[in-house]
């Protein structure tokens, strides 16, 4: 009878363990399931469409896309307007050319310097990447949502108070700096959902997102 017991009490332990001890019970519902793989898709720049020649109002325009989850979804605008079907319709992601190569000048621009977190460690940012410049050793890396954000433990006994920075640097909104005895943590907050990559090089970790 007593081994019987103890197996029943072996079973139910395991079957209520946390399958991850390190994060919150509540926090794991939060964490999405995707993949972090960067896409081999080119970047929209412009599509047609070409309408048949009976076509004489533009009545909606409805686009479907997919999320960072593969869940698909749509959505429409309403519209009430005589087109020229002669003329396709076009979907693009620049608001003119001056507007394009702005953004294509942005998306490639050389690094700006690096300004200081702390004095042991420093940020930098360009185009959809920021660098974390320190010369302490990385512990961890991992996302959290609700905002969005990449997190970093570096190995530190560290006495240097919490900060945030704002930032108006999409898609990072903000940097806090968090003391926790033997290491500190920097988070980089997104303005959205994003998948990331992180590299590592000597003294340099280097995080970013599509």
């Amino acid at each position: 009878m007593k081994n019987v017991l103890l197996s029943f009490l072996i079973v139910t332990s395991l079957l209520s363990a946390r399958e991850n001890p390190f994060f919150p019970a509540e926090g794991m519902k939060d964490l999405p399931v995707s993949s972090n793989v960067a896409s081999k898709r080119s970047s929209l720049e412009r599509a047609a469409i070409t309408l048949p020649e009976s076509a004489r109002i533009l009545k909606k325009v409805t686009i479907k896309y997919q999320n960072l989850d593969g869940s698909l979804e749509s959505k429409s605008i309403t519209l009430d307007h005589h087109v020229d079907w002669h003329i396709p319709i076009f979907i693009s992601q620049s608001y003119g050319n001056s507007s394009s190569k702005k953004q294509q000048t942005r998306s490639h621009k050389i690094a700006a310097p690096s300004k200081p977190i702390t004095p042991f460690v420093h940020y930098r940012i360009y185009g959809n990447t920021v660098e974390l410049q320190s010369a302490d050793t990385v512990i961890r890396d991992f996302v959290l949502v609700n905002p969005h954000r990449v997190v970093v433990d570096f190995k530190r006994n560290s006495n240097e108070k919490s900060k945030m920075l704002q930032l108006k640097q999409a898609p990072f909104t903000g940097i806090k700096y968090g003391n926790h005895g033997t290491y500190y943590r920097v988070v980089v907050v997104l303005d959205g959902k994003y998948h990331y990559n992180i590299t590592k090089d000597k003294g340099v970790v280097r995080i970013s997102v599509h």
